[in-house]
């Protein structure tokens, strides 16, 4: 029995689990409380990828195929380019858990896969902390302070996946710069490239613009780094090779894709290039004030997008250490991830600099130059984790002295971004609502109810005195006052985020209780053939889902809406990002009768008679007369070859008839009855 006790004991004693580690992760559930609830439902463009999310899980739950097709998208569109910008890796992995499981709830494996996600985000914050800072307690901070600073209800892409993989690449090429590791390397471009897949696609000109300023930033104090990165090792070998085929594999699958696609976005060229005006105007111009409020007040609408597009708070104490950082500290690192946070903000303004930055390869792609701060938070917490390892090196004294400067300077912007009429003791200022930590984990509210900015002193004043209380026992870090005085300040940091986070919770739209029926269309559905389109949803389950879809009115709406929906509408309706060749010139038609296009008319039928044209003018004046809906007419580049391809009689036999017998995205199967002598075209 001893010796079986002993070998349980070793094996305890390798696995070495990271109790630090662990606790951040329970944390980062406990940060998405809210998300898990049950009226949380996404919406704007976390709606469109959960969308795609659904609508590829129930493919593959009921058929075990990957949809190939989205019927439902613009009278019908490919699906891989889709796939290549809305289904992350992980998401593959759940869904096949999903399947092996059983799990029919399509938006509780959502909501999983994304903390998935935030997983891996933390798992590259930690190991990026690790490698800069020196003390266990700053590490803890910062981790913290990214992962529970997270809000994806809304703009899942720009406040959550345009950071996601920064830390982890940012990790692996210190760690090849520095000492001289080439794998590295490869290991920094095969990360980038899987957080390429399930984003927004432009999001690569920024990162590459991003990359090569920290490369060279790098390069400047290590320049022998890249003497080393084809070393003749199997494990560099190997790296170098899985890249090359990775990014082969991706760009091939995403040409091909392109290829079967027009780009219909707003305000981009047909390549998906914009405009220099559009690059510098688009995405908003970030007003300073609006920032500001962002970071002290929490303001979750920094006037950049719409609400939740960049929210930048990270906390009281993490700003604190942030202002600290820039007075006291002087590294070369440090200076290397300020940089990059001041060149983003520098380039969101939309000036010089950022037309200067648009002929950046690839980066003219990018439109929305006002959509960068949740990059720069993490910037900016990496900054404060510098200050926060200074400030505990320094002897206690001068802490004081630097304290006493930070607050003032700390004091004179809170009461500048206030009201400046009641100034900082009134009561419209600072957070709309200061929620308590039980109210947010939806226990009954405990009545707190704190609006006056005066609250953050004392707030600061507690962490702070937190942090006096854990200089005396410098020398005796291990400690019980030590180990308490640490505690209190990491349980201020998280406080301080729950409370962000449930002002968070208090904006987002919910699902009414009384309506929570809405949620069983977001499970895994059968598809139903739609035999004609029509303008509104007409079954209960379309009803459903479409008032899921417009929970949040106020934002855009996709067209891939109508997939969730399973609708297939006369017209787009919604934004349209991406259609199949020659949609839009059906579109343009004038005048153009809707049964030709199967609006409330069969979108499956025999027609007899074929008629021809290269003209667009030609067939909006046959599609204007009533009479071509008993016709088919096609867009030809030449006539003459067309004319050995008409069939005879005009009219088709009555006793004509095409029933579809299966329906899945992938294939239609259908039962065809064909009674004309000379054949008729299946429409």
């Amino acid at each position: 029995m001893k010796k079986y006790l002993s070998r349980l004991i070793k094996l305890w004693q390798t696995l070495r689990i990271n109790y630090d580690f662990l606790l951040l992760f329970v944390m980062l559930l406990i940060a998405n409380a809210s998300y898990l609830a049950r009226d949380f439902f996404p919406i704007h463009d976390t709606l469109e990828v959960f969308t795609f999310f659904h609508y590829f899980y129930s493919e593959w739950f009921i058929n075990g195929e990957i949809p190939q097709w989205f019927p439902y998208s613009t009278y019908g569109v490919p699906a891989n380019f889709y796939q290549f910008r809305n289904v992350a890796p992980l998401y593959y992995v759940f869904m096949l858990l999903g399947k092996i499981f059983q799990v029919k709830d399509a938006l509780f494996l959502f909501k999983i896969s994304v903390i998935a996600e935030q997983c891996v985000f933390l798992l590259g914050m930690y190991k990026l902390s690790r490698y800069l800072f020196k003390r266990r307690a700053t590490v803890f901070m910062v981790c913290l302070a990214a992962v529970s600073s997270i809000v994806w209800h809304s703009a899942i892409n720009f406040n959550f996946r345009l950071y996601a993989m920064f830390p982890l690449v940012a990790y692996c090429l210190l760690v090849f710069f520095e000492r001289h590791r080439p794998g590295f390397m490869w290991l920094a471009g095969i990360a980038c490239l899987f957080g390429g897949m399930g984003v927004t696609i432009y999001f690569f000109g920024l990162w590459a613009f991003l990359y090569v300023v920290l490369g060279i930033l790098l390069l400047i104090g290590n320049r022998a780094a890249f003497k080393e990165i084809f070393r003749p090792t199997r494990v560099n070998g190997i790296l170098f090779i899985s890249f090359v085929a990775l990014a082969g594999l991706a760009l091939w699958y995403l040409k091909s894709a392109i290829d079967f696609v027009t780009l219909v976005s707003i305000d981009r060229q047909a390549s998906g290039v914009t405009t220099l005006e559009t690059f510098l105007n688009y995405g908003n111009i970030p007003h300073i004030r609006s920032v500001l409020r962002g970071l002290f007040f929490a303001d979750v609408d920094i006037k950049v997008g719409v609400p939740f597009d960049n929210t930048v708070y990270m906390g009281l104490l993490p700003l604190f250490f942030f202002f600290w950082s820039l007075l006291h500290v002087r590294k070369a690192k440090y200076y290397i991830f300020l940089t990059m946070a001041a060149l983003l903000v520098w380039m969101s303004f939309g000036g010089l600099f950022a037309a200067l930055v648009y002929r950046f390869p690839a980066l003219s792609y990018y439109r929305h130059i006002g959509h960068v701060y949740s990059l720069v938070k993490i910037l900016l917490l990496i900054c404060a984790g510098y200050g926060m390892d200074h400030f505990w090196d320094l002897p206690v004294k001068k802490r004081w002295a630097g304290l006493g400067l930070v607050l003032v300077i700390l004091f004179f912007v809170f009461d500048v971004l206030v009201n400046q009429k009641g100034g900082l003791l009134t009561p419209q200022a600072g957070f709309s609502q200061f929620l308590s930590l039980w109210s947010y984990m939806r226990l009954p509210y405990l009545g707190f109810l704190f609006r006056a900015p005066v609250l953050y002193f004392v707030l600061i004043a507690f962490a702070l005195g937190c942090g006096i209380l854990l200089s005396l026992f410098r020398r005796a870090d291990r400690s019980r006052w030590a180990l308490l005085a640490k505690g209190l300040l990491i349980l201020f940091v998280f406080a301080d985020l729950m409370v962000f986070q449930r002002i968070v919770d208090a904006k987002m739209p919910k699902v009414p209780f009384e309506h929570f029926a809405w949620l069983q269309s977001a499970r895994v559905r059968t598809e139903q053939y739609q035999p004609y389109r029509v303008l509104e949803p007409v079954s209960q389950t379309q009803k459903d889902a479409y008032e899921l879809v417009m929970l949040s009115k106020p934002t855009a709406k996709y067209v891939s809406a109508y997939n969730f929906v399973q609708m297939d509408r006369c017209d787009p309706g919604f934004r349209v990002d991406l259609a199949s060749h020659g949609v839009l010139e059906l579109v343009s038609i004038p005048f153009i009768k809707r049964p030709i296009v199967g609006c409330y008319a069969s979108k499956m039928r025999l027609v007899p008679h074929a008629l021809f044209s290269d003209d667009i003018l030609d067939v909006a004046r046959i599609g204007s007369d009533v009479e071509a809906f008993a016709k088919v007419v096609v867009l030809t580049p030449s006539k003459d070859q067309a004319r050995e391809l008409v069939p005879g009689h005009p009219h088709p036999d009555s006793r004509n008839s095409v029933q579809v017998t299966d329906f899945s995205a992938n294939q239609v199967k259908a039962k065809v009855a064909v009674f004309d002598a000379q054949g008729s075209w299946l429409v």
